[in-house]
C-alpha cells in the first residue's frame, strides 16, 4: 500500500511540474506577443510620424533632394517583413523590431536636422543678401540716389529675422532683398547714364563752341566774308553755356554750334573751291592757246567773274560764280581735249589718277575712277584701240600667269585693246576704286576695272576701232 501511495503521491510532483512549465511557458508566450504588439505599434507610430515629418520640412521649404534619400532609406526599412509572435519566447526578434521603430524615429530625426540645416544655409544666405544691398547704398548715394528707404529696409529687415525660420519664409525674404538691390542698383545705373549724358552733352556743346569759334577766327581773316549774323549767334551761344544746366539745352546750343561751324566751313571751302577752279580754268586755258585753240572769248569772260570772286562774300554769290567758272572751263576742255586727243570718240586712261575719260569731240562722255596693274604686272601704256567686245565674258587664267585661278572669271562687259590679253572690262568682286587701289595686293593683272554702271554705260558707247590712250602720268600730260 505505502509503495503505491509514494507512486501516486511521485506522478502527482510530476504532473504539478510539468502543469507549472507549461503555465510558464503560456505566460512568457503571452508576453511576447504583447511585446511584439507593442512593438509593431511603434514601428507604425514612427513610420507615421516619419511621413508627417517629411512632408512638413518639403512644405516649408526644405529641398527634396535633402529629404528624399532619409524617405528612401525609411522605406527600406519598411518593407522588410514583420515577424508575428509565436508560442515560443523570441527576444531576439523582439529586440529587432524595436530597433527598427527606433531607426525609423532617428530617419525623422535626419528629415528634421536636413530642414535646420538648410534654414542654417538660408538665414546666411539672407544676411548676405541684406549685406549687398547695404553696400549699394554707397555707389547709388554717389551717384545722387535717394537711398534712405533702402536703409531703413535693410535694418528692419536685418532686426527682425534675428532668429531662424522655416526655410521657405527665409527664402521669400532672400528674394525680396536682392529685388530691393536690383532696385537700387537700376536706379543707380539711370542716375549714372543721366550724369554721364549731361556730361557728354555740356562737352560737345564746349567742344562745338571751340570749333565755331575757330572757324570764325579763319572766316575773319578773309575780310570781304560776310560773317556778321554768324558771330552774332556764336556770341548769344557762349552767353547761354555758362548759364544752363539741363540736357536738353547742351544739346541744343551744341547743335547749333556745330551748325555754325558747318555754314562758316562751307563758305571758306565754297570760295577756295572757287579760287583753285578759277586757277584751273586760267590754266587750261592756257594750254589750249599753247595747242593753237582760240580761246579768246572764255578768256574774256573770265575776266570779270575773277573781279567779281574777289569780292564776294556770300555763299550763293560764291555758288553761282563757280557755276559760270566750270561752265567755261567746260568750253576750254573741249578744245584742250580735241587738240590733244583728237575728234570723235577716245578712251583715256591715267594710271597716276587711277581714272579714266571717254571723250567725243573733245566732250567727256564719262569720267570714272578705276583700277590699273598691281606693279608686278602692270597696265600697259601708249596708244591701242578696241579690238572686239564681249557681253558676257568668262576670263581663263593664262600660261606663266603667276597669280593662276581655277575655271574662269566671270563679268558682264569686257572689251580687248591689247592682243596679249589686255581688257576694260567690269569687276563684280571689287568695291573700291581709285588712287591707291592698284597696289600689289589690290591691283589687276594688267587690265582696266572699270565699276559696273560707268562699264555698262562704255560698252554700249564704244565702238570696236575706238582709240584707247593709256597713260603714266595725268590728263593732258
Amino acid at each position: 500500500m505505502s509503495s503505491v501511495r509514494l507512486a501516486l503521491v511521485g506522478a502527482l510532483v510530476v504532473i504539478t511540474f510539468l502543469a507549472a512549465q507549461v503555465a510558464g511557458l503560456a505566460a512568457a508566450s503571452y508576453d511576447q506577443k504583447a511585446q511584439t504588439q507593442s512593438a509593431q505599434l511603434a514601428i507604425a507610430s514612427a513610420a507615421k510620424s516619419f511621413d508627417a515629418v517629411a512632408l512638413r520640412v518639403v512644405a516649408e521649404g526644405t529641398p527634396k533632394e535633402l529629404v528624399s534619400p532619409v524617405a528612401a532609406q525609411e522605406k527600406t526599412l519598411m518593407a522588410v517583413p514583420v515577424p508575428q509572435a509565436s508560442f515560443f519566447v523570441d527576444q531576439g526578434e523582439i529586440n529587432a523590431l524595436r530597433a527598427r521603430a527606433a531607426a525609423i524615429a532617428e530617419l525623422a530625426s535626419q528629415v528634421d536636422a536636413a530642414e535646420t540645416q538648410t534654414e542654417v544655409t538660408l538665414h546666411q544666405q539672407l544676411m548676405d543678401a541684406l549685406q549687398a544691398l547695404r553696400t549699394a547704398v554707397t555707389p547709388a548715394t554717389t551717384a545722387g540716389v535717394d537711398t534712405a528707404a533702402y536703409t531703413q529696409f535693410a535694418d528692419a529687415t536685418t532686426s527682425a529675422n534675428q532668429n531662424l525660420s522655416i526655410p521657405v519664409a527665409t527664402q521669400k525674404l532672400i528674394d525680396g532683398v536682392k529685388a530691393k538691390t536690383v532696385d537700387l542698383q537700376t536706379a543707380t545705373a539711370q542716375h549714372v547714364a543721366a550724369a554721364q549724358a549731361l556730361a557728354a552733352a555740356k562737352h560737345d556743346a564746349q567742344n562745338a563752341l571751340a570749333a565755331s569759334q575757330a572757324a570764325l577766327a579763319l572766316a575773319k581773316a578773309i575780310p570781304v566774308l560776310k560773317v556778321d549774323a554768324n558771330a552774332s549767334g556764336i556770341a548769344t551761344d557762349a552767353a547761354k553755356l555758362g548759364t544752363v544746366s539741363a540736357l536738353a539745352d547742351f544739346q541744343a546750343l551744341a547743335a547749333d554750334l556745330w551748325g555754325q561751324n558747318y555754314t562758316l566751313h562751307k563758305l571758306m571751302d565754297t570760295r577756295q573751291a572757287a579760287f583753285d577752279l578759277l586757277a584751273t580754268t586760267k590754266d587750261h586755258i592756257a594750254r589750249a592757246a599753247a595747242k593753237s585753240q582760240d580761246v579768246s572769248a572764255e578768256q574774256a569772260a573770265l575776266a570779270p567773274l575773277e573781279q567779281q570772286l574777289n569780292a564776294a562774300g556770300d555763299l550763293a554769290t560764291l555758288v553761282s560764280l563757280t557755276n559760270q567758272i566750270q561752265a567755261i572751263k567746260n568750253a576750254v576742255d573741249v578744245k584742250f581735249w580735241r587738240a590733244i586727243y583728237g575728234s570723235g570718240k577716245v578712251i583715256v586712261v591715267s594710271i597716276a589718277q587711277e581714272e579714266m575719260m571717254a571723250l567725243q569731240d573733245g566732250v567727256v562722255v564719262i569720267d570714272s575712277l578705276v583700277t590699273t596693274g598691281r606693279p608686278s604686272m602692270p597696265t600697259v601704256t601708249g596708244e591701242f584701240h578696241v579690238l572686239n567686245k564681249h557681253s558676257p565674258y568668262c576670263m581663263s587664267s593664262w600660261q606663266g600667269n603667276p597669280y593662276p585661278w581655277q575655271g574662269c572669271v566671270k563679268m558682264n562687259w569686257a572689251m580687248e585693246f591689247e592682243s596679249t590679253g589686255y581688257f576694260l572690262h567690269d569687276a563684280p568682286w571689287r568695291y573700291t576704286y581709285g588712287p591707291g587701289t592698284n597696289t600689289e595686293a589690290n591691283g589687276t593683272h594688267g587690265c582696266v576695272n572699270v565699276p559696273h554702271d560707268q562699264m555698262a554705260q562704255l560698252y554700249s558707247w564704244t565702238d570696236v576701232g575706238t582709240p584707247v590712250i593709256v597713260l603714266t602720268g595725268t590728263f593732258g600730260s
